[in-house]
């Protein structure tokens, strides 16, 4: 994707528009049969996080009455990657009733090497940039 367009994104693309794109990029996979998922509900997930005593919320929830897909969705230029999808990992607590889980991390820009070296380690984790979401 051409640098110039990610450079002025952010004035034509909020938190909101960002997470209905990747809603959109995750139904495109499934369609594509890039995903072993076929969602009979795509939800986000707002609720009591009794554990951590605070209100959670999850971006994005695709799930059937065996796998679920939980997504997270940043559109900030920085945060701590890892703390984000360790996060995200932990929040398959909130809805524990599936077999399997999938994770998807979205993010504005591309990911460091040790976040990179971590979702190495689970293949149930995806990470996608905007860039990815174009090519």
């Amino acid at each position: 994707m051409n640098n110039t367009i990610l450079s002025i994104i952010d004035n034509f693309i909020g938190r909101t528009v960002f997470e209905t794109v990747y809603e959109q990029y995750l139904v495109r996979e499934i369609q594509k049969q890039r995903l072993e998922l076929l969602p009979t509900e795509i939800s986000r997930w707002w609720g009591n996080d009794v554990q951590l005593r605070q209100q959670s919320d999850i971006d994005i929830v695709l799930g059937n009455q065996d796998q679920v897909l939980l997504a997270e969705c940043k559109w900030r230029n920085a945060f701590n990657e890892i703390k984000g999808i360790q996060k995200l990992m932990d929040k398959k607590r909130l809805l524990p009733n599936y077999r399997s889980y999938h994770f998807y991390f979205f993010a504005q820009k591309e990911y460091g090497e040790k976040t990179k070296q971590l979702a190495a380690q689970y293949p149930e984790l995806t990470l996608v940039t905007l860039e990815e979401l174009f090519d």
